[in-house]
């Protein structure tokens, strides 16, 4: 029997994570385990991160569904395990190669229903509006259709006709000087597939802000974001949203993009959004009746990786919704109770939806409210003090003329 030798590399212990080895050597169909993976291994059947391994001692052979036949050399090896939240709905496909990484393939996991069934269990009901941020790999596998619309599809089938849900459909901001990025309605998005997705949905309807867009299908989406333009600030229809009673949830991405954009709306109500180097420096053109024209980002929501600091604060008060959708580890709460949240925390600490980085250029680097990390940062890149003060010296050139 061929074995592959393995050496743990690291590991992650999130309930959507990924336990991560290093392949010394591979080849047939099951796996040899040092006493350090075992050990790991031990523990993600123990914590149910894990079902895939049949768990051997040192020295003894782990057996594994299909193993791709691999080159030999440094490889390595990541597992996709099954949630420890919910059930599994299908068994396991395989294994397979790809690009260097030898992965475990994403098991048949949702399908429209299913999905539709996890939304309703988590919080989501008929004439909801809620806007929703996905990671849509964590998901899973459909059973068929594709993947984005198989989502968009269960969201619209729970909150109805008299419903609408939402997604952020941000576009680059860039130099005044750049003039090759116009905003239309019809531009690409940055923020992901299931966005992208929502924009080309029959019926959709498209905010006009030229950096952070904004996209709604439903009977509220128009009113919603009708006033979303180059006069509004990015975040600005969560206000509305407040007002509707609206709902925010996350799918995929509770760790990899955390947070709720009621944060955002926050900094600009306390007047913080615009207190930061980057103000101004960069924004998008944009077509108004036939004419392009010129817009300056003032208000700057930088970044959102520290937004996770407020995931103990919504629990305290018991807002905070959580469960899975497909595979995915999810989140939902309403605007409301995350603004109020969020409010008292920022009055009383503007730092605290700070990431923890030390190296962010965006929190460490732009923002005013923060200004004591600022010598270290810089001091430890000059390179970035020495491009942002060569934007500002153009911006003041273009002012000039």
């Amino acid at each position: 029997m061929s074995v592959v030798t393995l050496t743990l590399c690291w590991t992650v212990f999130s309930p959507l994570g990924y336990l991560h080895f290093l392949a010394l050597s591979q080849a047939g169909d099951s796996l040899m385990l040092t006493e350090d993976a075992t050990k790991i291994v031990d523990l993600a059947h123990e914590k149910k991160y894990i079902d895939v391994l049949t768990v051997a001692r040192p020295g003894q052979v782990a057996l594994l569904p299909k193993v791709a036949a691999a080159t030999s050399g440094t490889r390595r090896c990541a597992n996709r395990p099954a949630s420890p939240i919910g059930q599994t709905t299908a068994s396991h496909s395989g294994w397979t190669n790809r690009q260097g990484w030898v992965r475990y393939l994403d098991r048949v996991s949702y399908t429209r229903d299913g999905l539709a069934g996890d939304l309703r269990n988590l919080g989501l009901g008929a004439g909801d509006v809620a806007l929703v941020r996905v990671a849509m790999k964590a998901i899973g596998r459909p059973a068929e259709g594709r993947p984005t619309d198989v989502l968009i599809s269960a969201l619209l089938d729970v909150v109805g006709d008299d419903g609408t849900i939402l997604g952020l459909a941000h576009t680059e901001a860039v130099e005044r000087r750049d003039r090759s990025a116009v905003f239309r309605r019809d531009t690409p998005c940055i923020t992901g597939g299931f966005a992208a997705a929502m924009l080309e949905w029959k019926g959709a309807y498209r905010s006009r802000h030229p950096t952070n867009s904004m996209v709604g299908i439903g009977r509220q989406a128009e009113s919603l974001l009708e006033d979303h333009g180059p006069n509004s600030t990015c975040f600005g229809p969560m206000r509305k949203l407040i007002d509707a009673d609206a709902k925010m949830i996350l799918i995929g991405c509770v760790e990899s993009s955390p947070g709720f954009s009621t944060v955002h709306l926050v900094y600009e109500e306390v007047g913080l959004a615009h207190k930061c180097l980057l103000s101004g420096l960069y924004g998008s053109y944009y077509e108004h009746d036939g004419e392009v024209r010129w817009f300056s980002k003032r208000d700057v929501p930088g970044c959102s990786m520290g937004f996770g600091n407020f995931y103990p604060l919504y629990r305290e008060r018991g807002v905070l919704a959580a469960g899975t959708v497909g595979d995915a580890e999810s989140m939902l709460i309403r605007c409301r109770d995350a603004y109020e949240v969020e409010f008292d925390a920022v009055s009383v600490n503007p730092r605290i939806s700070l990431c923890d980085q030390r190296d962010c250029f965006s929190c460490r680097g732009t923002k005013l409210f923060n200004i004591s990390d600022m010598p270290r940062f810089y001091a430890a890149h000059p390179r970035a003090l020495a491009d942002l003060m060569r934007a500002e010296l153009r911006r003041a050139g273009q002012h000039r003329h």
